[in-house]
């Protein structure tokens, strides 16, 4: 749940303010019933109330918010995002909403807030930050339509690890308003640890105006890579040229960064101080033609060969999957290892997909969810294979051997072994390689004869003793 002040700039010169209210909520967080057309849908009682600070209630608002219809397979991967916008006086104002599961009347969600309506300033003045997930260059007329483009709000000021960009757009007003003889005037955008003081690092998101117009949307990205764990303010300040100020606000959001990398000194930074980057269009990336569910899977696919901070993210988007969300890490995965060109780098990945698919693929799991087809995918193909079908007083099993695994300088092997019930597919059951699964009492598993060793067996050749 987030909240963003704005004012009216079109026809009206008296600048009402009016407040956009957003929310997104978890698709798994409430029930769902079969709708006319066999889909699913939920339904959520949304009541919402605005209460001025002598206890009158300012706006009003009741509703059934109801999802749209999804398969089965679709459901909890679809995007519940809600905004709506409520004219408000100035002046300090409460906040108050209920949403409650129709389908289940005792799972609510309760939030209240408070928030100042500020009357418009006669000089410039900026509205407030909203923060923005994805926007989009499309004047398709929508709830999210802001100056030619899909502005998709993000409903948090937290950014975790696996989230680099800080998206935002905000409102300047009366620029007309300024003296001609101020002209040009300049803007700054960046990161501070209070709000309008000095700054957290060096990227600057810089601006000049020009005089001719009286209202102008800005909109702009944060690098947060280098920022480490803390809190934090986006901040903009108007600036005459010389530095007297004409207009200012900020937002304080959270960040998540266990492992900040160093900031990078780059031509722009040497003379200007500051950053230009463009809010990324997911719709003009090779990820446009996948469908949900195909994304789910390329985040399995990446599994393997992901940093233990993205394979966290990877296992937190199986449980609480979210379309745009998972777009926009997967292009961020390949353009961190491909910065010119991600796409060339994730197809020249698809053929060692399709690769282990052929090799380890089954009737129940593609090649790449399977056990050696993740290690396939991590460490390439094995220096050495032995398989070993019939042997006496065994489970069928694999070795898999190599030479020098991943950043290890000596070998290492890999025993699968293919339990009963399964018909071609093999489990890993131990390893030498170091950070991989070890397990001391493999024998008891791959030997069916009772006995805990077997000196004839080929494993004890690459696994002696506790190896």
């Amino acid at each position: 749940m987030s909240h963003t002040v704005f004012y009216t700039h079109k026809n009206d010169s008296a600048r009402n303010a009016y407040v956009e209210l957003y929310w997104q909520i978890d698709p798994s967080s409430v029930g769902y019933i079969t709708h006319e057309n066999g889909k699913l849908v939920a339904n959520v009682k949304t009541e919402i109330s605005f209460t001025a600070a002598e206890g009158n209630v300012v706006v009003q608002d009741k509703y059934v918010l109801q999802t749209n219809p999804a398969d089965s397979s679709n459901v909890l991967a679809q995007n519940i995002l809600e905004l709506h916008r409520y004219k408000l006086p100035p002046g300090k104002v409460k906040i108050s909403m209920l949403l409650t599961d129709v389908s289940n009347a005792t799972k609510q969600f309760e939030y209240t807030d408070s928030i100042a309506i500020d009357t418009p300033s006669s000089g410039p003045f900026y509205s407030g930050i909203e923060l923005v997930d994805t926007a989009i260059d499309d004047e398709s007329n929508s709830l999210f339509l802001k100056e030619g483009k899909q502005q998709i709000p993000f409903c948090i000021n937290f950014y975790s690890d696996d989230r680099g960009r800080l998206h935002y757009y905000t409102e300047l007003y009366n620029m007309d308003k300024i003296p001609r003889e101020l002209f040009p005037v300049r803007q700054q955008v960046y990161i501070s640890k209070k709000p309008l003081e000095i700054k957290a690092t060096s990227q600057v998101n810089l601006d000049s105006f020009k005089e001719g117009v009286s209202f102008l949307p800005v909109s702009g990205t944060m690098n947060l890579s280098t920022l480490g764990s803390g809190n934090y303010y986006l901040s903009i300040i108007l600036q005459t040229k010389d530095k007297q100020k004409l207009a200012a606000t900020s937002l304080f959001f959270q960040r998540s960064n266990k492992s900040p990398v160093a900031p990078v000194t780059s031509k722009e930074d040497s003379s200007g101080g500051f950053e230009r980057v463009e809010v990324m269009n997911l719709d003009q990336t090779f990820l446009k033609k996948y469908t949900t569910a195909q994304v789910k899977a390329i985040l399995k696919m990446l599994m393997p060969i992901s940093s233990p901070l993205e394979r966290d993210a990877e296992n937190n988007f199986m449980k609480r999957p979210e379309d745009s969300y998972m777009r926009y890490f997967i292009y961020n995965f390949w353009k961190s290892r491909n910065q010119a060109e991600p796409e060339k780098e994730w197809l020249l990945y698809v053929e060692k997909v399709k690769d282990v698919n052929k090799l380890f693929g089954s009737g129940v799991l593609p090649g790449y969810e399977t056990d050696r087809g993740y290690i396939y995918l991590k460490y390439g193909k094995p220096n050495e294979t032995i398989t070993v079908e019939n042997e006496t007083g065994t489970l069928p099993y694999e070795v898999w051997q190599y030479n020098a695994p991943g950043k290890q300088h000596r070998p290492g092997s890999f025993l699968f072994y293919r339990p009963g019930f399964m018909i071609s597919d093999y489990k890993l059951l131990h390893s030498s390689v170091n950070g991989e699964m070890r397990n001391t009492g493999w024998r008891s598993t791959l030997f069916t004869s009772g006995s805990a060793s077997s000196s004839n067996s080929r494993a004890e050749q690459y696994f002696p003793g506790n190896k």
